[in-house]
């Protein structure tokens, strides 16, 4: 029989983590991890094309005193900002791909689109928790938006087990045209709050010509969702079977 095209729905959870890239942490992948979660519906256009629309969440953080370079040390400052996504992507598979499938049972996929995002950086002052944009710490006008959209991209490997599920191990970086999601980006204004020794008001606080950067990490669980069979439909290995009709004899006339 021959392989054709067909649609499958799937509804999926992530766990995993997330992690920043920025002032506070210009080089260094997955410190400061901390914990995400988020979940996801997958429309599965063919063996190797899907969409996906992800919703997810994950804690942005970084510390200066965890550096050893010395203009962070005395720069001293730390962050914590909570994150909350939207997500549209493609997915590309190198080798066919479906759940519930005898034999294209696992394969390497890359992913990219586009994504919306809300963070909130935060900081502990005078023993309360406070909102880092609020304060404009860097001498701003008004306060800048902590709204956004990003670029997300990123690798993974996935199988599938049975007949209904299938796992994935995801790596993403996104992309942002913000350079504020760790409350960092220019020089200091004197106030302090910033850090200590080295809030002095003109000096650099930090680079504005690099944008920050945020990922997710972790592991997948899908599920397949059940669909109405029309006129043809799949029979679990990937192929499809056409159904047979029943036929009703005409009732007797007397």
């Amino acid at each position: 029989m021959q392989r054709r095209t067909f649609v499958q729905h799937e509804l999926g959870f992530f766990a995993g983590g997330s992690y920043y890239l920025g002032d506070l942490n210009p080089l260094a992948h997955f410190k400061g991890s901390q914990p995400a979660s988020g979940a996801y519906y997958r429309m599965a256009l063919s063996h190797r094309y899907a969409l996906r629309t992800a919703f997810s969440y994950g804690t942005l953080f970084a510390d200066d005193a965890l550096s050893t370079e010395p203009f962070q040390t005395e720069r001293n400052l730390r962050f914590e900002a909570p994150l909350y996504e939207l997500a549209l992507t493609g997915e590309f598979n190198f080798v066919d791909y479906r759940i519930g499938h005898k034999t294209d049972r696992f394969s390497f996929f890359i992913f990219s689109g586009i994504a919306g995002y809300y963070f909130q950086p935060r900081a502990v002052i005078n023993n309360q928790r406070v909102a880092l944009n609020e304060l404009k710490t860097e001498g701003q006008v008004s306060a800048y938006s902590n709204k956004g959209f990003s670029i997300p991209f990123g690798v993974g490997l996935k199988f599938n087990f049975g007949q209904r599920a299938g796992i994935a191990l995801e790596w993403g970086l996104r992309k942002t045209f913000n350079d504020y999601l760790d409350d960092v980006s220019t020089v200091y204004k004197l106030t302090g709050i910033e850090g200590i020794p080295q809030n002095r008001t003109g000096s650099m606080r930090g680079n504005p010509n690099n944008t920050d950067w945020y990922s997710f990490y972790g592991v997948n669980l899908c599920f397949k969702l059940p669909s109405r069979r029309g006129p043809c439909y799949s029979n679990g290995s990937g192929y499809w079977k056409k159904i047979k009709h029943i036929k009703f004899s005409s009732p007797s006339i007397f």
